[in-house]
């Protein structure tokens, strides 16, 4: 009586209509046939790849050398090296040196990220013998992830670095967290990665106004996309595709992310080029992006030896003023004041207005020169562009712009409160202190808003200039 089998099987027996015992469960199961997946072969070029995580389909394709993208000749990836683009960018070496570069990009079922966004698709593309191959590792269902991430996480163990476009906020957080979720071992954080969003928007976003992948295609290498799809419309198009829809409408899709990983190898390419040879650089406003990629980085020699051949009447006039108090900016901190004042008066006298170049004028003016009486008049004119009446009462306090010219890091007045407060027949582009910012590129600049911290530090400034003025 006290048999566990024999309490087992009475147990069995008493199981309601329709329950089954977890060993049939399972076993039912093992018996079950594999899922019917779409032929997606009849559409896309591939193969169902199969590994001891499960399985996907991989579409394969690659890009002769002697093919173009645009106006681009993809034989020039030939000349992508990583130990070129970790010098350039400041990137340390992993541990696969000698390893291919792999371009990623993922489509995925949403933006949000965390846990309940899955990369459905992820695509990746080297350089080869033959030309740049792309693999896209596409998962028909949501139970081909762990195929699809145990395929691709072997083959990012083997690279030498990867490269991605806005990548270090979304693509590899994402593909990170669908690594653990699979139980995928890859040392993520290990393999370099070079995020080519902030270097395209130095070098072509100030000019262009924007800076997404398939805008620049169309600009930089004149590509114009035929059947391609939005990619606000990618998520709809899987969840389709998942509930019945034909294999037809993911072709789209395929197009979208296999472009984007040719046109970001071929800017990676082209932005490499720029930094290594920054004297070959024939538009200037690419010459100036790669200009403040070194100012950042505290190279203020040589950010201004390349805008040194910037000339205020052979180029567009939008560049040559972000030029010029970039220039003028530079030759400060590496204590040639003569050359800044020069820059500035430029500025004074034929670009639009700009209320550093004005701040910077009286602030030499004021300390150097002893010209109390122009400095007074320069800050005057930046009440008159705003279209204000100073106040000389306000109190003496810290001064935000500083009273003399050490060497300091740049203009560190505020834009970011207040309303606006130029005048209605002022110019119509923003002048922003970050060139990463710059709005939509039009005819000439204007002014930023009129903050109240930056109106009190006017004031201040006028006072003390008042004060010294009736003091001589």
């Amino acid at each position: 009586m006290n048999d566990p089998y024999e309490k087992l099987k009475r147990l069995k027996k008493s199981l309601p209509t329709g329950v089954m015992s977890a060993a049939d469960l399972l076993r039912q199961k093992e018996e079950e046939p594999l899922p019917e997946y779409p032929d997606m072969t009849a559409f896309i070029p591939g193969e169902v790849r199969e590994c001891e995580a499960g399985t996907c389909f991989v579409a394969d394709e690659i890009f002769p050398f002697n093919d173009f993208i645009g106006n681009y000749p993809i034989e020039r990836l030939q000349s992508l090296q990583s130990s070129n683009l970790l010098k350039t960018f400041d990137l340390e070496e992993g541990e696969n040196p000698e390893g291919p570069i792999l371009f990623v990009d993922t489509e995925t079922t949403g933006l949000a990220g965390g846990t309940g966004t899955f990369a459905f698709q992820v695509g990746v593309g080297w350089i080869e013998e033959e030309g740049f191959r792309v693999l896209q590792f596409f998962m028909r269902d949501y139970d081909e992830e762990p195929g699809q991430m145990a395929m691709i996480g072997e083959l990012f163990s083997k690279a030498s670095m990867l490269v991605t476009y806005n990548g270090g906020t979304f693509d590899l957080p994402l593909l990170r967290t669908r690594f653990v979720f699979n139980r995928v071992r890859v040392p993520l954080m290990e393999i370099p990665h070079l995020d080519l969003l902030p270097v395209a928007r130095r070098l072509w976003k100030t000019q262009h106004g924007r800076a997404n992948l398939s805008f620049l295609e169309e600009k930089i290498l004149e590509d114009v996309r035929e059947g391609d799809v939005p990619g606000s419309l990618i998520p709809s198009l899987y969840f389709q595709f998942t509930r019945g829809a034909s294999p037809r409408t993911m072709v789209p899709v395929f197009y979208h992310n296999r472009m984007d990983i040719v046109a970001l190898a071929a800017l990676t390419e082209k932005a490499l080029t720029c930094h290594r040879e920054p004297e070959s650089i024939e538009n200037e406003w690419e010459r100036l992006g790669v200009a403040r990629f070194h100012e950042k980085r505290g190279r203020e020699q040589v950010a201004s030896e390349i805008l040194a051949p910037l000339r205020r009447t052979e180029i567009d006039p939008d560049c040559w003023h972000l030029a010029a108090r970039t220039q003028a900016m530079l030759c400060k901190k590496l204590g040639d004041l003569d050359r800044a004042l020069d820059l500035w008066w430029e500025v004074f006298h034929h670009g639009p207005f700009d209320p550093l170049v004005y701040i910077e004028l009286a602030k030499h003016l004021e300390h150097k020169s002893k010209d109390l009486d122009e400095a007074k008049q320069v800050v005057f004119t930046v009440f008159e562009k705003y279209g204000i009446e100073p106040d000389p009462e306000t109190d003496e306090g810290e001064s935000l712009f500083g009273d003399d010219l050490e060497l300091d890091s740049g203009p560190k007045y505020d834009y970011s409160e207040g309303v606006r407060g130029w005048r209605d027949d002022l110019p119509s582009r923003y002048v922003d202190e970050d060139p990463d910012q710059v709005g939509s590129p039009k005819s000439v600049f204007s002014p930023p808003r009129l903050t109240a911290r930056f109106q009190k530090e006017l004031n201040r400034r006028y006072a003390r200039l008042l004060r010294k003025l009736r003091a001589t």
